[in-house]
């Protein structure tokens, strides 16, 4: 996934080995240790949102939500994992 700032906003692409490309808007919360990656609604395809939540300096939290083209802001579970830094 790249990340970038374009006119004040933050921007997301991500790109995979079955040729799946989504592109987010993504906002942070500092006050939570949250950052959200939303894809944009689109009539013909599902949206899809992306949570990463800190929970220690050593672990995060990953939510993968996606919700149908006709409701495209009922996001329902897909996956979720806890990530952790790997000891040195």
């Amino acid at each position: 996934m790249s990340i970038w700032q374009e006119a004040g906003v933050v921007r997301a692409q991500y790109w995979d080995n079955e040729g799946h490309v989504i592109t987010y808007l993504a906002t942070a919360d500092a006050a939570s240790k949250t950052y959200v990656f939303v894809s944009d609604a689109a009539t013909s395809r599902p949206r899809f949102r992306l949570t990463y939540r800190l929970a220690t300096a050593d672990a995060m939290s990953l939510a993968f939500e996606i919700a149908p083209p006709d409701t495209p802001d009922q996001f329902k579970p897909y996956l979720s994992a806890t990530l952790h830094r790997a000891k040195k």
